[in-house]
């Protein structure tokens, strides 16, 4: 996508702001909620020998939060014009034009996403993590095959509807080999979909810090040229790296801490914490301290190319250096969060996500407001 488009191009500009929304909408309403509530419910039922509650349980939840996405994303495509404006207020008018169509092909992502995360906690709960493992890896093989033979931006958009599409497909003949059998059922007053709602909010708060920073960032971005793309050619590649090496970490985890939560193990439970934090100190220091000095090199070599020029290098890098300050803190961050969660605490996480919100809304304004003096 960088070596098609750049960075100031209409059509990278468009599509940075599109493509991300969908995500950005599934964080603010459902994202961490779906698996953090999901697995330790899911797996409290599992744990007492009641298979048939805990599929009954899932078969609820699916169907209520798909209802709660198709509803986000009929919305969203209604008042996509409001949005565009509202996502990027200072970009040309010829901009937000596309913008605003490339959003109603983009919004059914979120049905997908959710899909596709409730299908990821179901099998990770039935002890399989090597599919879960590899569904971004096909919603990626999608977008790239589609770019190595055109450069059509609807047609991206396209793409990626078909690639978060595959990335629940693929996980249904994991869940039939499993013998897990869907049925649509809307109980709202189902003793776990009650408990899910009641720690939902919380865990929605807590998980709220990275999108909205980066929210906020690209609407203030949307006054430079190519300030979008920039940050989100930098968020990318920051996350790919959090993945790896944190995501991997936390996501392996938080079944088994669930798990020790639920039979009251204190010392399986902390000596999982323990391991788990100093894994992740020795792993991403060296990461840390070597994409902040090498950011413009790291840069060059994963973007420059094509329409990716020197201009481009300067402002991902620059972004991607900042990003990077973040990485230890991160990762302690979600660790310390997948505890409360499996521990069905979503009270500290919350109100230290508040924090930080208010944190990063306050430190952007500032610095828009001394960069505009």
């Amino acid at each position: 996508i960088a070596a098609k488009y750049g960075t100031e191009s209409m059509e990278a500009v468009a599509y940075s702001y599109a493509s991300s929304l969908p995500i950005q909408l599934f964080d603010f309403t459902l994202g961490a909620a779906v698996l953090a509530t999901f697995i330790p419910i899911f797996n409290g039922y599992m744990e007492k020998g009641d298979r048939a509650r805990a599929y009954e349980f899932s078969n609820n939840f699916i169907s209520i939060t798909v209802l709660v996405s198709m509803t986000i994303s009929v919305l969203g495509m209604v008042f996509s014009k409001q949005i565009g404006v509202f996502i990027a207020p200072d970009v040309a008018s010829d901009t937000q034009e596309l913008i605003q169509k490339l959003i109603v092909i983009v919004l059914p992502t979120t049905i997908f996403t959710t899909l596709a995360y409730a299908f990821v906690g179901i099998l990770q709960s039935l002890g399989e993590f090597n599919i879960p493992a590899i569904i971004s890896m096909v919603s990626n093989v999608v977008i790239i095959g589609y770019l190595l033979f055109f450069d059509n931006i609807y047609g991206l958009c396209v793409a990626m509807l078909v690639g978060w599409a595959m990335q629940f497909v693929i996980q249904i003949p994991s869940l039939v080999k499993k013998k897990y059998k869907f049925k649509l059922s809307f109980n709202f007053k189902d003793a776990g979909i009650k408990q899910a709602m009641i720690l939902a909010l919380p865990i929605l708060i807590s998980s709220w810090v990275q999108p909205i920073s980066l929210f906020v960032n690209k609407r203030y971005a949307s006054s430079i040229s190519g300030g979008g793309p920039a940050l989100d050619y930098a968020n990318r590649f920051y996350i790919i790296v959090v993945g790896v090496f944190v995501l991997a970490i936390t996501n392996y985890i938080f079944p088994a801490l669930s798990k020790k939560a639920g039979v009251n193990d204190d010392s399986g439970f902390n000596n999982i914490l323990v391991s788990s934090i100093r894994v992740m100190f020795l792993i991403i220091t060296p990461i840390m301290v070597g994409m902040f000095i090498l950011a413009e090199d790291i840069v060059m070599l994963v973007y420059g190319r094509g329409n990716f020029d020197k201009n481009s290098v300067v402002l991902t890098a620059s972004a991607l250096r900042f990003f990077s300050l973040g990485m230890i803190a991160y990762g302690i961050n979600e660790i310390l969060n997948k505890c409360f969660y499996s521990m069905k605490n979503a009270k500290l996480p919350m109100i230290a996500s508040f924090m930080g919100i208010i944190v990063s809304v306050v430190l952007s304004s500032l610095s828009v407001s001394i960069w505009n003096l």
